[in-house]
Order: structure tokens, then C-alpha cells, then sequence
């Protein structure tokens, strides 16, 4: 089962879900939120940081443990960085579901780039192309913020046309906030 690939149908206990094309972890997140009658909070992780070190941890843990005796209390974490949390908190019987989400390939780094910039004018010079095929490990959320960083770089020029070293800057900064380990979080 790939998320990315097209329509999919998934069943998570009661809960019905669709799913289709292009979704990432925060916009599964707010799928879920849509479509179900529930009432979803959305929990940051760096929110969860507490005075003394394990404090927060430990306050999930027993979070999660005491929404398992109710039943009626489902828990969805997102990451891209699996391998940085406590084993405590993901084995069997606190999370039951692992879903990848691999970074987009061409195809899909095409249409989201598509997405971001079709409100845009860009100037002639722009190829996405080259943005799309470069070897960059970038996400969704990465393309995103590239395309809004390009634009907000044209708008404090005062230019109407968006041009390709805005791109380029806009991307060394992406790359450059990705390579300092700005906390993306974790969302439940």
C-alpha cells in the first residue's frame, strides 16, 4: 500500500479513511480531523519539552496508557524522524500502525511544486524542472516552504515575477534550516 501512489482505502478500527494523491503526515493529520466526528488536538512535541529532562516522555507515556483503557481514544503521531524516539513509546500495543511516507519522487515533486507556484508569476528563467530533478532529499513541507520563501523574496523587492535566484536563495535557506536540525515535531 503506497499513500502516494492514488486513491486507497484504509480502515483503522471504526474509523473509515480516503485517502488521495499527494497527502503528507500533517495533512493525514488534518484527513483524519476532517473526516471523522471526533474531536482532534494537535500536540507539537517540542510542547511536551519540560523543565527537567524525561518529564515530558514520561507524561506521554502515561497519557497514552491512560487513553487505552477508554477505547474511544485514538492517537496519531507523525515524525521523520522515527529513530530518534523512546522505544517505550512506539512498541506494540501504543502504536499498532507504522504508515511511511517516503520523500516524493519526480512525479510528485512536479505536481507539488505545480501547487505552490501556480498562483505565482514567475519569471522566464524559472525551470522547475531543475529543481524537481536535483538529488536534494526534499519534502513536500521542504517544496512548500521553497516556494513561499521564493515569493516572499520577490515581494520584498517589490517585483511582480517571482525569478529563479529567488528560488536558489530560497532553497540554500530550506537546506540550510534543515542542516541546523530545526525541530519539525511530532504531532498527535
Amino acid at each position: 500500500w503506497n499513500i502516494i501512489t492514488g486513491r486507497n482505502y484504509y480502515r483503522i478500527d471504526k474509523y473509515h479513511l480516503f485517502i488521495i494523491i499527494i497527502l503528507g503526515k500533517t495533512l493525514l493529520a488534518k484527513a483524519v480531523a476532517n473526516q471523522t466526528s471526533a474531536t482532534f488536538l494537535r500536540v507539537v512535541g517540542s510542547e511536551l519539552i519540560q523543565k527537567y529532562l524525561g518529564d515530558g516522555p514520561k507524561l506521554m507515556l502515561n497519557q497514552l496508557d491512560g487513553f487505552d483503557s477508554r477505547g474511544d481514544v485514538k492517537v496519531i503521531m507523525a515524525t521523520n524522524r522515527i529513530e530518534t524516539l523512546d522505544p517505550a513509546l512506539i512498541r506494540p500495543g501504543r502504536i499498532d500502525r507504522k504508515i511511511e511516507f517516503p520523500l516524493p519522487d519526480e512525479k510528485t515533486k512536479r505536481r507539488i511544486f505545480g501547487i505552490h507556484t501556480s498562483k505565482m508569476t514567475l519569471a522566464e528563467n524559472v525551470n522547475l524542472e531543475e529543481y524537481v530533478q536535483s538529488k536534494d532529499e526534499l519534502s513536500g513541507a521542504d517544496i512548500k516552504a521553497i516556494c513561499t520563501e521564493a515569493g516572499l523574496l520577490a515581494l520584498r523587492e517589490r517585483r511582480m515575477k517571482v525569478t529563479d535566484e529567488d528560488f536558489k536563495k530560497a532553497k540554500e535557506n530550506v537546506l540550510y534550516r534543515k542542516s541546523e536540525g530545526t525541530p519539525e515535531g511530532l504531532y498527535l
